[in-house]
Formats: C-alpha cells, structure tokens, sequence
C-alpha cells in the first residue's frame, strides 16, 4: 500500500481480549462501528488517547478496544491498527430515535497509572533498569507479551539510586528511569510498548523524507514559531551527592541573567557524565544545549504508519527543512486519515 497515493479508508473498533492480546473482529457482535473521531499521540503522561463517537455501544461497563483504518487502494486493501487502550467514560446521547455513544478512550499505560507505590520504593543503582521497567508495566499484562526492547535485549544501568515520592505511580516511576538512562517509550497502533535509547538529531536516520521530490504528502500551509524564551540560564547538577551549579552571565548572551533580568533553572538528577568529565564541566556544557533555540513547526500531512511520536521526519520544504523530531500527532478518524504533527528542532 503507498499511503502516499490516494486510497479510501474506513474506520471501526474491536473489542479485544487483554490477556492474550488477540482481538475479537472475527466475532461481528464484538464489532464496534464508529461515526467519527480522533487520536492524540504525544511523548507525555498517557502517550495515547482517543475520543470516539459510536452508535450501538454498551456503555455499561470498561472495555478493552483497538481502532482499526482499513485502507483501499486499486483494488488493495490494507489493515493498520492506530490505537489500542481502555474505552471508558461513555455516555449517550439521544436525538430521537437515534442514539450515539461518546466514548474517551486511554492507552495500554493507564493501568500502570492506576496504582501507587508504597513510600520509600526505590530502584537500585547499577540494576538494569529495563528490568525494572518491565516489572513496573506488569499490571498491563502480566507477562510483558507487548513490551519489545530495540535494540534486541538492548540493556541500560541505573548510575544512581531512582526514589518514589508521595503519590508516585508505576508510571511516573517508569518515566522517572527511562530518563535516568536516557530512554524513550512508544506505543505502537496494536498496543505494543517499545523501548529503546533517545532517538537523537544528527546522529540517527529518519523514519521517513517528506519533500517536493520524496513523499509529498505535507499540506502546503505550516505554523513556525521559535520557542525559546523558557530556556534556562541557570543549572544545578547533582551526582553522588555532589553538587555543581553553572550560570550564563555572558553579557554577549540574550539569554544571561543580567539581560534577561531573571533567573531560570533546570535541575538534573542523574546527568551521563563523560569519561574525565567534571560535573562543573558537564553542567556547563548541558546548559550550553539546552539554551539552544528551538524551531517548532505544526503541518498537516497524510497518514504514514511507519512514523510514531520521538521519531525523527527529514522534511525538504522550501519553508521548512532540515531533520525533525516529532513531538505530537492528533489522527482524524476520516479522510485519508489526515495527520496534525508538530515537529521540533534545536537550531
């Protein structure tokens, strides 16, 4: 299928079973036919969401769903699921004799938000953290049948002690250690949980090209807009109990604490220092990063099944170009499937 062209496409959701992950649209009655809707994706909280409206839906209890998109295209067809998670607070509308259901719907990670760790947890330094991980994510499916490592049994090591604080979830747990190691989670259409290094600009290929001569499918229209007044100018690196603090007091610099007029920090727990790095030297440095400007751009383009929220799109626009890092998709479940992506960059 060449998601590039144009196709038709249909939309519906399944009710599905999630021990073994299997889902029911072999059984009609289990079908769950959709008027119209959307899907959120960011690198935050949930990382999905999805809100729905349906006719014919029981909205008597929880219910595990997938969203599917089948696609047509020259007499080809095409099956893509683009959402998987718990359907939950429904509620019937009634016009008439018609009767539609509006359902919002969470990710395979609301579980793992659903319960709190006890006081004093803590994950050990120089455990494998990826075990820790999927131990947290057990109480999504007991045996971690959706969670896929990449690279394969790819292994990361706390350099420091990991502690929950007062109301700490697994999941804000799992997010606390993924960026102590430097690590990313992404959830796939069938409610797979991938986890693998930070995909880093300059240095990984992107996913996919988009130009006027490669994958055309960006609409021509795009919002730009240089968001770099909350960088830092101050920063305080913490590492075995010691401390170092670095500010930007470079006249030369618009974003110094004698230009800006204020301070803003940033704080860093558990930094990668370098071999014969300082952690003076290390603060200073990762300042330097995180003062640079970002370029954010939000377009509307086509729906790509090989491109997920973290992953890096190499864009070839006169307006915009250069390589990306994607931070949101919002899916219309319609036309083509259109996509509304913001995309970021340090320039």
């Amino acid at each position: 299928m060449d998601y590039t062209q144009g196709y038709r496409a249909i939309f519906y959701a399944t009710e599905f079973d999630p021990v073994t992950w299997t889902d029911f649209s072999a059984d009609l009655t289990r079908r769950i036919d959709l008027i119209s809707g959307s899907i959120s994706r960011t690198n935050t909280d949930l990382r999905q969401s999805a809100s729905l409206v349906t006719k014919d839906y029981n909205i008597g209890f929880e219910q595990w769903i997938r969203i599917y998109m089948v696609a047509e295209q020259m007499g080809e067809q095409k099956r893509e699921a683009l959402f998987t998670g718990i359907a939950t607070s429904p509620s019937d509308s009634h016009q008439g004799v018609v009767v539609n259901s509006n359902i919002q719907c969470y990710s395979v990670l609301k579980p793992a938000a659903d319960i709190y760790l006890s006081r004093g947890w803590y994950a050990n330094k120089n455990m494998n953290a990826i075990t820790i991980i999927k131990e947290l994510l057990k109480p999504i499916n007991p045996t971690n049948a959706n969670v896929v490592i990449t690279p394969n049994n790819a292994e990361a090591y706390l350099q420091d002690y990991v502690i929950a604080e007062d109301q700490e979830t697994n999941l804000t747990m799992i997010e606390k250690i993924l960026d102590a190691i430097g690590w990313m989670m992404q959830i796939q259409g069938d409610g797979t949980i991938v986890l693998s290094p930070y995909t880093l600009l300059g240095q990984d290929e992107p996913v996919l090209t988009m130009s006027p001569y490669e994958n055309d499918i960006v609409e021509t229209s795009f919002n730009i807009e240089h968001d770099w007044f909350e960088c830092p100018n101050c920063i305080r690196v913490t590492y075995n109990g010691a401390i170092a603090i670095y500010k930007d007091e470079d006249p030369d610099s618009p974003l110094s604490v004698q230009n800006r007029g204020r301070e803003v920090w940033a704080v860093e727990d558990s930094p990668a220092l370098s071999t014969g790095e300082s952690l003076y030297e290390y603060a200073k440095l990762r300042l330097h990063e995180l003062q640079e400007m970002n370029e954010v751009a939000t377009y509307t383009r086509r729906f790509m099944p090989e491109v997920n929220v973290d992953d890096i799109v190499r864009l070839g626009y006169s307006d915009l170009s250069g390589d990306f890092i994607v931070e949101t998709q919002n899916i219309n479940l319609g036309y083509a499937a259109n996509v509304s992506e913001t995309v970021k960059r340090g320039v």
